[in-house]
């Protein structure tokens, strides 16, 4: 009975040995980890987005399950303009766990910014499945925010406000919801009203593109240039843009005169089919053979596939009105949405030339304006066919 007894007070005493030891090691694991989150965190905290990645790329080795450190690491990847990498890292997250909110409110603000470095058509395509993949989710409003951004830098305002009017509900109190009300404003020719919600819209979100291109392209339709060039300054001396962005500022460029200063703001973004196209028409301008204008022509058309406007003009000096909203001034290229759309040219100080036109399903159509000649639609089912 004695070694018995014996037996059982040793078995105990390894028992609670054992169990010491397990939570010595849970606590040393426990501070570690948070010693090393600490640290990514300080580097991301910084500015330090190279210095984070890896520190959060170390962090998801040693700790697969721990997802705050997959949500970090993907949050530390958006920061860099790693848009890709980030939007991987989330999808990590969810595969891990499906029900995530952290991952799923991080993949759609990932998603929903990665559609802006694509083509107008697949950009709203990628918007589009996050909104059928998430249905109801909260974080909605910021695809809506950005559809609208889609729309508007490719030159479409109508869909781009009925978008923002969906965030200005939804978040009342947002720099979005200001902008709406200058735009409203705007309609109802209340220019105090219009210019008070506009600078509050732009002193909340100062760095915010399309609310300082709206009000440039008001202002250069006021005949104030100068003016619409303080609002743009601050965009065109980015390294890099967005494709819309680039096309906006570019096209910006040229109604002030300055066509080379345009060309060389289309080298700063994606190789998208509007930005391919929008730089071969203007090489014409810049003084490239017709061959060559024709063959880079067709490259971007090869690259967005079917239904391109292509605009021209027999005589310098003319805007671009589409469905309202001022494009800029021929040659313009863009691959619009289908229906029915409305174009406006105005030769300063001649008659407006207006047209309405369907979209084309496939090939593209040509539009050639001028003073003496009107404007002429020509369908080229071909691309083989068009010689600018």
């Amino acid at each position: 009975m004695p070694s018995s007894k014996n037996a059982d007070v040793k078995l105990l005493y390894f028992g609670i040995n054992l169990l010491l030891i397990l939570m010595m090691v849970q606590v040393g694991w426990a501070q570690t980890y948070a010693e090393d989150k600490a640290r990514a965190d300080k580097a991301l905290a910084s500015g330090d987005y190279a210095g984070a990645i890896a520190a959060f790329q170390k962090l998801v080795t040693n700790y697969p399950n721990q997802l705050e450190g997959f949500n970090a690491l993907g949050f530390a990847f958006y920061l860099n303009g790693q848009f890709d990498d980030a939007i991987a890292t989330f999808e990590t997250a969810l595969s891990k766990d499906a029900t995530d909110d952290s991952a799923k409110r991080n993949l759609i603000l990932a998603g929903g910014r990665r559609a802006l470095e694509s083509s107008y058509r697949s950009g709203l395509e990628r918007i589009q499945e996050l909104k059928q993949r998430f249905p109801g989710h909260p974080q909605l409003a910021v695809l809506d925010f950005y559809s609208g951004k889609l729309h508007y830098l490719y030159g479409f305002s109508s869909p781009a406000f009925e978008s923002w009017q969906r965030v200005a509900r939804a978040r009342p109190d947002s720099g979005t919801a200001l902008f709406m009300k200058a735009v409203e404003a705007r309609s109802r020719r209340d220019a105090a009203t219009q210019n008070r919600f506009f600078h509050e819209a732009l002193n909340k979100m100062p760095s915010e593109e399309v609310f300082r291109l709206w009000g440039a392209r008001h202002l250069i339709e006021g005949g104030k240039p100068e003016e619409a060039a303080v609002l743009t300054t601050p965009i065109s001396e980015r390294p890099v843009l967005t494709p819309g962005v680039a096309i906006a500022i570019s096209r910006f460029e040229r109604m002030r005169g300055r066509t080379l200063q345009a060309f060389e703001q289309l080298k700063k973004t994606e190789d998208v089919p509007e930005v391919l196209l929008e730089r071969a028409l203007m090489t014409s301008q810049l003084g490239a053979s017709p061959d060559a204008v024709k063959r880079d022509v067709q490259q971007a058309l090869d690259a967005g596939g079917e239904g391109a406007v292509i605009m021209l003009s027999d005589e310098p000096g003319a805007r671009v009105y589409m469905d309202g909203t001022l494009l800029g001034s021929p040659p313009l290229g863009l691959f619009p949405s289908p229906g029915q759309h409305e174009m406006r040219v105005l030769y300063d100080p001649n008659p407006v030339l207006v047209s309405r036109f369907f979209a084309p399903s496939s090939g593209m159509l040509l539009v050639q304006t001028g003073t003496r000649t009107g404007v002429e639609l020509n369908a080229v089912p071909s691309r083989s066919e068009f010689l600018p």
